[in-house]
Parts: structure tokens; C-alpha cells; sequence
């Protein structure tokens, strides 16, 4: 799906017809398989940030994903709790950002407000309730964002729940465009790492 990255479907899938996210297309490197799901897991959380770059190369492979990111004026790491950044040392997103183009990654355009429960183990209406006004807008780039192209980028969506919560904070900034890149996307009902 175009605007999910949800496999087997080249046009909208139906829960993006009923409850079209924020953003207008999302693209995934891979999907979230358990020989990713190992990598990513040994990234997140055993201090292996170099895959991050391993990531970001698998990604730039697709050349529709390397317009994106090109036609892009900002690329958005979705940002760690400082709880969680802490302990892993390191933010898996901001990494793959740069990888994919560190000129246009800023890493505070988007802050994280608070600590939030992991996002495993919680079905769609759990992580919306547990993500609600996690994420707001740096007001000292509100004015820099405005009209520009926007990626978010994040290492794996599953439900979608943290990518529309950011998406939703940077509306507030009135982009042109909003869009989504992320290494790994889970198909309906897989669990995430996080």
C-alpha cells in the first residue's frame, strides 16, 4: 500500500481507505521478518548502532524511496524519550536518517514530551491512548517546517499509532507535504520490538 507499506496491495488497502493517515506515502526497506526482526532487535537493544547504517544502505537500494528522500526538505527522526535514549545510548531512527541524508536530518525539530509505556503487547487502541501528546513541534523550527516536505523517518511500524502522533504534531507547523520511511513494516497483528 502506498500510503501504509503494507505488502500486497499497489493501491490504497482498505484500512487506509476508511482511516487515511496523516501523511501522504510511506515506504519500508524490508518487511518485518524474524531474521530483521533479530537485526533490529540486536540494534535497539544491545548497543549494535552500526546496523543503522546497514539499515539506511538497504534503504537507499530503492530508487523510489532515493526521490523521496531527495525531493524531501526535511528528513525527521522520530524522537526517543530521554529515559530511553539514555539507556540505549544511542536513537535508531535519527541513525537511519542520517545515513539516508545527513544535510537535511535536524535531530530536535520534533520533541518527545514524555515517557510513554513500550508500544509492545498494546493492540491499536492502546498505543493511540498511550502515544496521545507524546510528541509536539519545536516551536523554534514551526516557522522553518512551514510549506516545506517533510519525512518522518522511523526503524519499524506496526500499527502506525507513533508515526501518526508525529505526523499530527507537524501539522501544526502547516507543511506542503508530510511522508513516512521506515526500515522494517510489520503486517497486520506482528508484534514490534519496542
Amino acid at each position: 500500500c502506498p500510503r501504509c507499506a503494507l505488502v500486497g496491495s499497489a493501491a490504497d488497502c482498505q484500512e487506509c481507505l476508511e482511516n487515511p493517515p496523516p501523511w501522504q506515502q510511506c515506504m519500508a526497506g524490508v518487511s518485518y521478518t524474524p531474521a530483521w526482526r533479530q537485526l533490529i532487535l540486536d540494534c535497539k537493544f544491545h548497543s549494535h548502532s552500526a546496523l543503522c547504517d546497514f539499515f539506511s544502505n538497504i534503504l537507499k537500494q530503492n530508487a523510489a524511496l532515493q526521490t523521496l528522500v531527495a525531493d524531501a526538505d526535511f528528513l525527521l527522526p522520530v524522537p526517543l524519550a530521554p529515559g530511553r535514549l539514555k539507556e540505549r545510548g544511542f536513537n535508531p531512527s535519527l541513525q537511519i536518517a542520517r545515513g539516508l541524508c545527513r544535510e537535511k536530518c535536524p535531530s530536535h525539530a520534533l520533541w518527545r514530551l514524555r515517557e510513554t509505556a513500550p508500544q509492545s503487547g498494546l493492540n491499536r487502541s492502546q498505543r493511540h491512548l498511550n502515544l496521545t501528546h507524546a510528541f509536539a513541534l519545536n516551536p523554534a523550527w514551526a516557522q522553518r517546517l512551514q510549506q516545506q516536505t517533510l519525512v518522518l523517518v522511523d526503524d519499524v511500524m506496526t500499527t502506525g499509532q507513533t508515526l501518526m502522533a508525529c505526523a499530527q504534531a507537524l501539522q501544526t507547523a502547516s507543511p506542503k507535504a508530510i511522508h513516512a520511511v521506515v526500515f522494517a513494516r510489520a503486517q497486520l497483528g506482528q508484534a514490534s520490538p519496542t
